[in-house]
């Protein structure tokens, strides 16, 4: 009764809507949804009641091999790269075998030995739902590689071979993982920023109005922020808000592609947003469609992605710079806005560099 139970919370935590044309993690039965028949379903499967189902995306797995050709990751990190001719460079392993009737994925050791047997519950083009029968433990085998490339003061960042060598953080501030909003700043402000907030009575920077704004002021003075106002810098002396120019840089079509996508973490609902690619080395970093805050209220979260720099406009105190994606596919770091509104932050780091 305790491993069904796990079972169950298990299941139940796999419960995330890919989208409306492939499938739903948990979902036995091809109903749409997870429930108790899904479960039961499950738990049949897993004392050996209740056949494993042929895995299909679009056409059904080809009985070649060619369906699951490529890198596969495990939570840990650990990587499968099935190749055509039916090796794998998964370490100790020599070859492998997809059975589609019976949904296993089996890799053997050079002595043709199995070393690792999968069996596969579900499966679209970006995973594999396993399940470890002996504990009921479920896994996602995916094709995303791990992108940190290093880190900094034990913030994660990535190289996306930018000429400036900048690194950009895997996560915003605020945030735990590179799906999650985080945390919303006005510009020039170091304590986090609601909804309400997001306008200039509010404003740590003026006197109430937009018209008494005391600090970051005149033309062509002061048009970046100092460390004790970048909240970024509170990760640690490698770590900046983004200045314009590396905004630019990094939505430069020369130096990475840029992709509308969406991202599925376990157990949650899909995250829309941004997925730039380094055209150098392949490394990307995701930014999540988190929206704004202007005037007292949120504005197109889950939509657009709005991101401040540290860049204030030369010739108007009352103005920064951010970089946006919107729908269905602007994507520009030259956009101005108001310095009280509520943005999300992606830090920047230089290695070995302190501000």
């Amino acid at each position: 009764m305790k491993k069904l139970f796990l079972t169950f919370l298990l299941l139940a935590s796999a419960a995330t809507a890919l989208n409306a044309q492939t499938i739903v993690k948990g979902d036995m039965n091809d109903d749409g949804k997870v429930d108790v028949s899904d479960v039961t379903m499950t738990v049949s499967t897993i004392l050996g009641n209740t056949p494993l189902q042929t895995i299909s995306v679009g056409d059904p797995y080809a009985v070649d091999n060619t369906a699951v050709l490529g890198k596969w990751y495990l939570p840990s990190g650990t990587y499968f790269n099935f190749n055509s001719d039916g090796t794998t460079t998964y370490p100790g392993g020599a070859t492998y075998e997809f059975m589609p009737g019976q949904s296993r994925l089996v890799v053997y050791t050079a002595a043709g030995r199995p070393l690792k047997v999968f069996p596969i519950l579900k499966a679209n083009d970006q995973y594999l739902l396993t399940v470890d029968y002996p504990t009921g433990v479920f896994s996602y085998i995916t094709r995303e590689e791990p992108v940190n490339t290093g880190s900094s003061n034990s913030h994660d960042y990535v190289d996306l071979g930018l000429p400036s060598g900048t690194m950009w953080a895997t996560c915003n501030v605020g945030a735990t993982s590179r799906e999650d909003y985080g945390d919303y700043f006005a510009w020039g402000e170091t304590v986090v920023t609601d909804s309400i907030e997001s306008t200039w009575s509010y404003y740590q920077w003026c006197d109430g109005s937009v018209n008494t704004i005391n600090k970051y002021t005149g033309i062509g003075i002061l048009t970046e922020l100092e460390l004790d106002d970048d909240v970024a810098y509170k990760w640690g002396t490698e770590w900046r808000i983004p200045s314009h120019e590396q905004c630019a840089e990094l939505l430069n079509s020369q130096y990475t592609t840029t992709k509308r996508t969406k991202v599925y973490p376990e157990g949650q609902l899909p995250v829309d947003g941004l997925l730039i690619t380094s055209l150098s080395n392949g490394k990307s970093i995701f930014l999540p469609a988190a929206g704004f805050y202007m005037d007292g209220r949120s504005h197109e979260m889950g939509v657009g992605g709005y991101y401040w720099s540290r860049s204030r406009f030369e010739w108007g105190e009352a103005l920064a710079y951010f970089m946006t994606f919107q729908q269905p596919d602007v994507v520009t770091a030259q956009n101005l806005l108001n310095r009280c509104c509520g943005m999300t932050i992606r830090p920047v780091c230089t290695p070995g560099v302190n501000q």
